[in-house]
């Protein structure tokens, strides 16, 4: 039996390269095999240290983020955590191509910009073990709380695990907000979650890495200026979605696994408004 929903983007409003602007997209849906998973999968604190870092934004080429929000949590997920997270995607949905959200939701096929696969998951359980893992670090929940119209409340349900092969890459852009409503109340994503399942050479320089290049780069806006993330297997990288200009980087050798997704928050209501 499956599960269809179709695309949680619907609400969204992402920022691209002009030469996307006039993509012309199609609606889309996904479909879900319902697995199950076990009771004693991401409960629980992780089993490893944890430790929690800003990007230093400040001090690296791109001076200009240094008031924005972006960390990085290592060792949230375990490396066999993250190999059973990976099994059970495959087990819920196939791999297919990667498609750009161009507004409205409506979704194109670009692979000029955005070259690689994913499995589109819908999965309420693992959304809600992930932030509360993650939510559970010291110092997370005080970062990611910065609003008092908007409470912080889930994660989007929708887990896109992300595949990229050599060659592969995800083009400049800012992710979008994602808005819906639901009995009386609005929820929108604020915050991007790359969870990284496998790690890259560079993050790992004292270990064997099959993989090679695939950072997740913040980039100028006219992209001659750089930082990058590494994926680190079992860590996470949390940024605001306003202001953040940055890349998938193409994938030089190996297999780059990550799941992508956002924490979404409920609009406080004023005191004393009508229902």
């Amino acid at each position: 039996m499956s599960q269809q929903s179709t695309s949680t983007e619907t609400g969204s409003k992402r920022e691209f390269p002009k030469a996307l602007k006039n993509t012309v997209g199609h609606q889309t849906s996904y479909d879900c095999n319902e697995i199950e998973i076990p009771d004693s999968f991401l409960t629980g604190p992780s089993p490893l240290p944890v430790t929690l870092t800003h990007v230093p934004f400040a001090d690296s080429e791109l001076p200009e983020y240094k008031d924005k929000v972006a960390f990085v949590v290592k060792n949230v997920f375990s490396p066999e955590e993250c190999q059973q997270f990976l099994k059970l995607a495959e087990l819920a949905a196939p791999w297919d191509k990667a498609l750009v959200n161009v507004g409205g939701g409506k979704e194109a096929y670009d692979p000029g910009y955005r070259d690689s696969k994913r499995i589109i998951w819908d999965t309420p359980t693992v959304a809600d073990r992930v932030f509360k893992r993650i939510i559970g670090v010291p110092g997370v929940k005080e970062i990611l709380s910065d609003s008092e119209q908007w409470e912080l409340e889930k994660l989007n349900e929708r887990m896109r695990v992300l595949k990229y092969v050599p060659g592969q890459f995800f083009k400049g852009h800012v992710d979008g907000v994602y808005a819906y409503t639901s009995n009386g109340d609005t929820f929108a994503s604020r915050y991007t979650l790359h969870l990284y399942l496998n790690g890259s050479a560079a993050s790992s320089p004292t270990e064997e890495a099959e993989l090679v290049g695939g950072a997740t780069a913040f980039l100028s806006k006219d992209e001659t200026r750089h930082m990058d993330v590494n994926p680190e297997t079992g860590s996470v990288l949390i940024f605001q979605h306003e202001g953040l200009w940055h890349e998938g980087a193409t994938v030089l050798k190996g297999v780059k696994y990550t799941v992508r997704t956002d924490f979404m928050y409920r609009q406080v209501k004023e005191s004393g408004a009508l229902e």
